[in-house]
């Protein structure tokens, strides 16, 4: 029951994210989907995303990403 309260209060807090632009700092793949890189953003929050770029181009570069889809934990 825990776990599902924090999952859903995150969740409510990330879809204020919702077709914003945000500032991330790219690291590398994401762990889940390797089609997809994974970054941070200014408050550390992880943002997945596809883009056409190669991973080499992108690590250690900050970009601008538009949330589309906002999840409990990224």
């Amino acid at each position: 029951i825990l776990n599902e309260a924090i999952r859903n209060q995150s969740k409510r807090k990330n879809m204020a994210y919702q077709d914003q632009l945000v500032e991330v700092l790219v690291e590398g793949v994401s762990k889940r989907n390797a089609q997809r890189l994974t970054g941070r953003t200014r408050n550390n929050r992880v943002v997945n995303f596809e883009t056409p770029r190669s991973e080499d181009d992108l690590v250690g570069q900050l970009i601008t990403v538009r949330i589309t889809e906002p999840l409990a934990f990224s």
